[in-house]
C-alpha cells in the first residue's frame, strides 16, 4: 500500500516548498482551497476548503501516515469569524478525521507569537509558559485556540502521535510572513526607546526540525529557534534599512493610520512585538531529537540583503 503524507494549506509559500523538499523521498497529497498551478507531476492536489465533510473521500482512499497541518490563515484583513471559523473548524475537522482513519502522526506548525511579547517575559520562554499572545493581541486568538484544540489531542487521541512545532521568526526567499513584510515594507517602522531581542530562523532548517519529528514520531511541543538572537535595530541596520522611529505613547494609533492606509503590512495590535522581547527556549527539541539548525545568524543576514534587493 503506497503511503503519503498530507499537507494541509499546500498552496501558501510555505507549504509549496515543504512539498517540493519532502516529495523527493515521500508520495505527498496536498490539501487547499486555492489553486496549485504549478504542482509537480508527482504530487496529488484536492482543492477543496478544509471545513468541508468532503475531505473523508481522500482519507477513505489513500492511507495517509502523516499529517503537515500548515492551513491556518494570519491575514489582518480578513474579519476575526472568518478567521475563527476557518482555522477551529478546519482544523477539528483534519483532527477528527486523522483519528477515524487512524493517521499515524499529526504534526502542527503554529507560532512562537503565541507565547505574546511582554517585558515580564522571562529571557527563554518554555513549552510550558502560558499563551498569552492573545491577551494583548487580539487577532491572534484564534491561533491560540488552534494550538490548545490541537493540544487536547494529546489525551483524545493517545494512539496517534501529536506533534506541535512553535518556531520564531521565519525567513525565506518566498516567504510572505509577518516578518519577511515588515522587512520588506515601503515603510519600516520601530518605536524610539525600544530595541528587543528577536529570533529569527531560516526555513531550510524549519524543514529539517519537521523531518526529524516525522522520522523519530516524537509526541509533545517543541519550540524551534535559530543559533542566535539579534536586537531589532541592529538586525535593520546590518540588512540596509532605514527604519522610522514612531515616539510612544502615540505607536498605537500612528501604526493604525499607516496600517489602514496601505503603508505597513504589521497590524496596530502586533506593535508590541516592536517593544518586548518573546524569545523561546528550544533546548528540549536540541536535546530530545538532537535538532541543531545550521544556518548561522550572518547567513540569515547575507540572504535577507538579498531579498530585499529583488
Amino acid at each position: 500500500m503506497k503511503e503519503y503524507i498530507l499537507i494541509t494549506g499546500i498552496c501558501g509559500n510555505f507549504g509549496r516548498e515543504l512539498a517540493a523538499h519532502l516529495h523527493k523521498e515521500h508520495k505527498i497529497i496536498g490539501l487547499d482551497r486555492r489553486e496549485f498551478s504549478d504542482r509537480p507531476k508527482d504530487i496529488l492536489h484536492f482543492q477543496i476548503d478544509i471545513r468541508r465533510k468532503k475531505i473523508e473521500e481522500i482519507f477513505r482512499k489513500y492511507y495517509i501516515k502523516a499529517i503537515v497541518h500548515l492551513n491556518i490563515i494570519h491575514d489582518p484583513r480578513i474579519s476575526s469569524k472568518e478567521h475563527y471559523e476557518f482555522n477551529l473548524m478546519g482544523s477539528a475537522n483534519i483532527l477528527d478525521l486523522a483519528v477515524k482513519y487512524k493517521v499515524p502522526h499529526f504534526i502542527f506548525l503554529s507560532s512562537a507569537d503565541i507565547y505574546g511579547p511582554s517585558p515580564d517575559n522571562p529571557l527563554f520562554i518554555p513549552e510550558g509558559h502560558q499563551l498569552y499572545g492573545s491577551k494583548n493581541i487580539p487577532i491572534l486568538r484564534d491561533l491560540v485556540e488552534t494550538d490548545l484544540l490541537i493540544q487536547s489531542y494529546f489525551w483524545k487521541a493517545p494512539d496517534m502521535t501529536t506533534t506541535i512545532l512553535r518556531p520564531c521568526h521565519i525567513i525565506g526567499l518566498n516567504i510572505e510572513n509577518g516578518i519577511m513584510k515588515y522587512i520588506k515594507g515601503r515603510i519600516v517602522p520601530t518605536v524610539a526607546g525600544f530595541n528587543p531581542m528577536i529570533q529569527i530562523m531560516h526555513i531550510q532548517d524549519v524543514f529539517k526540525s519537521i523531518e526529524m519529528v516525522m522520522k523519530k514520531r516524537e509526541r509533545g511541543i517543541f519550540n524551534i529557534s535559530a543559533q542566535d538572537q539579534i536586537p531589532l535595530l541592529t538586525l535593520l541596520r546590518e540588512i540596509g534599512i532605514i527604519h522610522t522611529p514612531v515616539l510612544p505613547p502615540f505607536e498605537r494609533p500612528i501604526f493604525k493610520a499607516l496600517f489602514l492606509a496601505g503603508l505597513i503590512s504589521l497590524h496596530p495590535e502586533q506593535v508590541d512585538f516592536l517593544k518586548y522581547p518573546c524569545m523561546v527556549d528550544d533546548s528540549r527539541i536540541r536535546e530530545r531529537l538532537a535538532f541543531s539548525p545550521q544556518y548561522k545568524i550572518t547567513d540569515i543576514i547575507n540572504e535577507l540583503k538579498l531579498i530585499r534587493k529583488i
